[in-house]
């Protein structure tokens, strides 16, 4: 049972791999344990100083750089308050 993410909040270009490389990956990885546990897949949101492409991945969000924490908040909705994230101090964003 691998960790229990609900955002992956990437930028399109990284060093020997593509942003949306890594959210097919991610998704794929935690996407089957996630449905089978009644719960939505992973939200994936892109963050790029370059236009977004005609076709964007489908599902995804585009955030154009540079952005502020109140876009970023705007986007993402409030916070969750659950036990867990208290815990390890993640309850913002």
């Amino acid at each position: 049972d691998g960790p229990d993410f609900d955002l992956l909040l990437t930028d399109v270009s990284l060093p020997g791999l593509s942003g949306e490389a890594l959210a097919r990956h991610a998704l794929a990885a935690w996407s089957p344990a996630r449905r089978s546990a009644g719960r939505a897949d992973l939200r994936v949101v892109f963050a790029s100083g370059h236009p977004a492409p005609a076709e964007p991945m489908p599902g995804t969000v585009w955030l154009q750089k540079p952005f502020t924490l109140e876009q970023l908040r705007g986007l993402l909705g409030p916070a969750p308050r659950r036990t867990d994230h208290h815990r390890r101090g993640l309850d913002t964003v």
